[in-house]
């Protein structure tokens, strides 16, 4: 398409869209901070060359308007400084902006594969830690992910090749742990019906009796394919860290979108959500129950327990007197912590819903107040959700499409490869021409 320039930046998503907030997942203090500036500051500047009517420093653009242009020198540095290393990488360039993108995502490998062990230890990690706990659990299980599908690569490398019936096992074992009610149903009544089926149907197995012939040709499919791009990017991951400046990048101003992306799990607000209503919910079943031990205190009538220990006395009698022991108050389930909790989630939330009465343009999201850490700090933190390593993850390449159409990067010969082309040409030209021709 004429009249159209492609340009390739690093980062994910709103790193080179709209710009993920100050602080999230630890990187940057404010706004200028934001990777996303970057791509902001070529589109303002070409939209300027253009003859686009929008200048920032004009008449009537209030001073919060152009402060959203800005970017800190720390960041213009560390860009800078990436351009310039990762300039002599890219090698192929007639595979135009797919392989460009391809070639930054080696880099990136490279880089995730050095912060294996010490991710934890760095700067940006701690900040999302004391800012943001959940940041700090989406990156930190997304992390060991990681280290759990190179692992698994390593030993379907071993096996020759991924399986189906490989991953239906090692999962569902894990399952099975996480789940022991339900397994103990299905063991008892689905899985004998499954097995017998190889009976009755020739080269049925239990998985494919479950999910299907079709779906597990999918899978398998999938499979073969997460497989093949690991071979490609197995390079990529094994050439060593990257340099100091590409790494700076990365540490700093780039964020994780696939820790946080959990499409089987719950997005922030709604497991927060789900949490503070379970501890609602014990909460009005302890004050239900302190009602009913308040009136019966109050009437000289006997608990359910004290009800239990007269049925088998030989004297029926209620009362004062009576000789047993006074009911015990009911005692509430919640901690004080979350007591705490709940009185804090309740007030911030009656402030916001105050707030956006009033047409308060600052007025917090009930989403916003759901992942506030002053508000919701103490629920515990969600760390699985991802979709399944061994069939999407990271060792592989991620899909590009060019004029919808998916593309997939050319082969490109290794040099023991093309020393063997030549050998082979070599061998060809004397078999048909004597050994002559190496002379000619």
């Amino acid at each position: 398409m004429n009249g159209r320039e492609e340009i390739v930046y690093p980062g994910v998503h709103s790193d080179v869209g709209g710009g993920y907030g100050p602080g999230e997942q630890g990187r940057g203090r404010d706004d200028s901070d934001k990777l996303s500036q970057v791509p902001l500051l070529d589109m303002y500047r070409e939209a300027r060359k253009a003859g686009v009517p929008l200048d920032i420093k004009g008449p009537g653009i209030g001073e919060d308007v152009a402060a959203s242009f800005a970017i800190s020198a720390g960041l213009k540095q560390a860009f800078a400084a990436y351009v310039k290393t990762s300039e002599n990488y890219y090698y192929a360039k007639d595979h135009g902006t797919p392989g460009l993108m391809r070639c930054h995502y080696g880099l990136y490998l490279r880089w995730r594969k050095m912060r294996l062990k010490d991710m934890r230890a760095q700067p940006s990690f701690k900040a999302a830690q004391a800012s943001y706990p959940q940041d700090a659990a989406d990156l930190d299980s997304a992390n060991a992910e990681l280290k759990e599908e190179w692992d698994d690569l390593l030993e379907v490398e071993k096996a020759g090749g991924p399986t189906v019936t490989r991953y239906a096992e090692k999962f569902a074992m894990k399952w099975v742990r996480e789940n022991p009610k339900t397994a103990a149903f299905i063991s008892t009544s689905l899985l004998p019906a499954a097995a017998a089926a190889e009976l009755i149907i020739p080269g049925a197995t239990p998985l494919t009796v479950f999910l299907g012939d079709k779906a597990v040709k999918l899978v398998q499919a999938q499979l073969q394919e997460k497989w093949e791009q690991w071979q490609q990017v197995r390079s990529d991951w094994n050439m060593g860290p990257p340099e100091a400046p590409i790494s700076a990048l990365y540490d700093n101003y780039m964020h994780d979108s696939r820790a946080w992306f959990k499409p089987l799990g719950d997005d922030d607000d709604v497991w927060n959500h789900k949490q503070i209503q379970e501890l609602k919910t014990k909460q009005a079943d302890f004050e239900r129950a302190h009602a009913a031990w308040k009136k019966r205190a109050d009437a000289g009538v006997p608990g359910p327990w004290q009800a239990a220990q007269g049925m088998g006395s030989a004297t029926l009698s209620w009362g004062p007197g009576t000789g047993f022991p006074p009911e015990p108050e009911p005692r509430s389930p919640l901690t004080a912590q979350q007591a705490d909790l709940l009185k804090r989630y309740d007030a911030a939330m009656q402030t916001a819903r105050k707030a956006r009465a009033a047409k308060d343009p600052s007025a917090p999201t009930d989403s916003a107040v759901l992942t506030d850490p002053k508000v919701t700090g103490g629920l515990a933190l969600q760390t699985s959700g991802r979709e399944f390593y061994f069939l999407w993850g990271f060792l592989r390449w991620r899909t590009v499409f060019v004029n919808g159409v998916r593309w997939d990067q050319p082969r490109v010969p290794t040099v023991q490869e093309e020393m063997e082309g030549m050998r082979i040409q070599m061998q060809r030209a004397v078999d048909m021409k004597g050994i002559g021709v190496l002379f000619q």
